[in-house]
């Protein structure tokens, strides 16, 4: 299995189900941007898989990729461009919830199959003061995270509750990809 992605926490997240993998990082992936969160995070999360099976020297492979968003009030939001972006993107979540989507694509290298699927959790901020906020800025690295917040961290805190699959928030929904698995006859659990 090769993990088509940089993230740190998706790679937790696989080593936490106990996989056997390898990370190829899709260097070079052209990601799109739509206004539409659903079509955009299935896509790029198929153009990041595609060009991690590219740099494969193995062509016998799962290549997993995953494209994650946070969306509000008809806005994406991706990964902050610079601290002044992440600061108003936790502004806007301040006291409001928010959709977390992610897309999944498994390829198969072998035989050029794929299955792409996607998880959507509500998120619900706490109302934060601006003094928790730059905080919560200084405690945690907020430039390569999805609406600029790592609930796996110290994001914890600026949450008050979600609903639906806390490790989709976290970048990898796991129930969604061990179906999408399933759908390649790789079994996680026996």
């Amino acid at each position: 299995m090769i993990l088509a992605s940089a993230s740190p926490r998706r790679k937790e997240i696989l080593a936490l189900l106990g996989l056997d993998f390898e990370i190829v990082i899709p260097e070079g992936a052209r990601e799109l941007t739509y206004s539409h969160p659903y079509r955009m995070v299935t896509e790029n999360s198929e153009i990041k898989a595609r060009c991690s099976l590219r740099r494969c020297a193995k062509k016998h492979v799962l290549v997993c990729g995953f494209d994650t968003v946070v969306y509000l009030d008809g806005k994406v939001f991706g990964k902050p461009k610079n601290q002044a972006e992440a600061r108003h993107f936790l502004k806007k979540l301040n006291a409001r919830a928010h959709q977390v989507i992610t897309g999944l694509c498994i390829l198969d290298g072998k035989s050029g199959r794929k299955a792409v699927d996607l998880e959507s959790t509500l998120v619900e901020f706490r109302n934060l003061a601006d003094a928790e906020i730059d905080a919560y800025m200084q405690a945690e690295e907020v430039m390569d995270k999805a609406g600029a917040y790592n609930i796996s961290g110290y994001g914890a805190a600026l949450v008050q509750k979600i609903e639906g699959c806390f490790y989709n928030v976290a970048g990898l929904p796991v129930a969604r990809f061990i179906n999408l698995l399933g759908d390649f006859n790789y079994k996680v659990l026996g």
